[in-house]
C-alpha cells in the first residue's frame, strides 16, 4: 500500500472507470463508479483479476488521501462517500462464478483498510442482479458499513432526490443527475 498512490493505472482506467474529483454538501470527497460497464469476468480471464483488486484499493487509499488534503486545508472532513452507477450491472460480466472471489476479496479488503472511511455507499439503477452479489458479500461486511449502504433501483424519481439532497448537481456529472463535466481521470 504505502506506494500505490504513486503505480501507474492507465491500463485500469480506461476499463474500469473510476472517479474522484467531487465533494458532497458536507465537503466529503466522492467516489464514483461506473460499474455497469465493467467487465469483471474478461479482467479475470485475461489474467488482470489481482490488478482490478489492486486497482480497486487505489481507488479507496485516493479517496483517503483527498480526505487528509482537506484537513490539511482545515476542513471538518474524516469520511469519504461512493455513487455507483449500476447500470448494465449483469450476471455474466460482473456476477459470473469466476467473479465471486474477487467481490470477496474486494468486501474485505474495503472492511480491513478502510471501513471507517465509508460515509455512504450509493448505489443507484440497480437492477436486480446486484443483489446477488449483495447477498454473497454480505456476511463479510460490518454492521457499520451495512448501515453506509443504500440501494437504489432504476427509478430516477427515487434516487434522485436522495442525491441532490446530498451532492450538489455542480459535483455530479449527467448521468449522476448532474451538470459537471467529464472527469478527467485520476
Amino acid at each position: 500500500m504505502d506506494n500505490i498512490l504513486t503505480e501507474f493505472w492507465d491500463d485500469m482506467r480506461k476499463d474500469f472507470h473510476v472517479t474522484g474529483d467531487s465533494f458532497d454538501k458536507e465537503g466529503r470527497p466522492i467516489g464514483t463508479i461506473d460499474i455497469g460497464s465493467w467487465n469483471i469476468r474478461s479482467a479475470i480471464l485475461s489474467g488482470k483479476g489481482e490488478r482490478l483488486l489492486r486497482f480497486l484499493d487505489y481507488s479507496m487509499e485516493h479517496l483517503t488521501h483527498r480526505v487528509f488534503e482537506e484537513q490539511a486545508k482545515g476542513k471538518n472532513v474524516s469520511q469519504w462517500k461512493v455513487l455507483i452507477d449500476a447500470d448494465g450491472f449483469n450476471l455474466v460480466q460482473q456476477g459470473c462464478p469466476l467473479c465471486i472471489p474477487l467481490w470477496l476479496q474486494y468486501v474485505q479488503s474495503l472492511e480491513n483498510h478502510y471501513g471507517g472511511w465509508i460515509d455512504e455507499l450509493i448505489v443507484f439503477n440497480a437492477p436486480p442482479a446486484v443483489s446477488v452479489i449483495l447477498e454473497t458479500v454480505r456476511p463479510l461486511l460490518t454492521r457499520s458499513t451495512r448501515t453506509t449502504l443504500r440501494i437504489f433501483g432504476q427509478n430516477k424519481s427515487q434516487w434522485g432526490p436522495y442525491l441532490d439532497e446530498r451532492v450538489d448537481k455542480s459535483q455530479r456529472r449527467p448521468e449522476y443527475g448532474g451538470t459537471k463535466p467529464q472527469p478527467e481521470f485520476w
